[in-house]
């Protein structure tokens, strides 16, 4: 009869029999040991993968929109050259279009977006007051321990608008 003692019909070489019942066992905290450690570096890796990309995050965004912008104004660069026009002015002019299409739109929406503005700009005291209206009379339930005691009402508490109304 051999001195190693089976597990499940498996031979078990670090237990030898006749030992405690529990010396030994340190056998199954390495395996343990090992996969923590190996989950640790793998969560410090991507926690400093996180890391660089937030370093560089600015960086990526510009490289991003520059294809998202650069590909089809090749395209639209390609279609033109096929017609006679070079590849570079062709570019050049897709993109002065685009730009020239984006300020026209602004100009376009910027006085109803000014008109707009001005409004939200006179009604938001009065919605703050009924917001603070409607708290208080809702402040016995759960929102009450969310919210904290009031200390003043919201409008007063509203800084005073930038935006100047011409």
């Amino acid at each position: 009869m051999s001195n190693v003692a089976t597990v499940e019909g498996t031979p078990n070489a670090v237990r030898a029999a006749g030992s405690a019942g529990g010396r030994d066992a340190p056998v199954g905290s390495m395996r343990v040991a090992k996969l923590a450690a190996a989950a640790t570096a793998a969560g410090l890796g991507v926690v400093a993968l996180g890391l660089g990309l937030w370093a560089v995050r600015d960086l990526l965004f510009i490289a991003f929109l520059g294809v998202l912008f650069g590909l089809p104004a090749a395209a639209g660069a390609e279609r033109l050259a096929r017609i006679g026009v070079p590849r570079a002015a062709g570019a050049a002019l897709i993109v002065v279009g685009a730009c020239a299409v984006l300020g026209g739109v602004g100009a376009w929406l910027a006085p109803t977006l000014r008109q707009q503005s001005a409004e939200i700009q006179s009604r938001v005291p009065d919605a703050l007051a009924e917001l603070d209206a409607w708290l208080a009379s809702h402040d016995t339930g759960p929102l009450r321990f969310v919210l904290g005691a009031p200390t003043a009402p919201a409008a007063e508490r509203v800084v005073d608008s930038t935006i100047v109304p011409a």
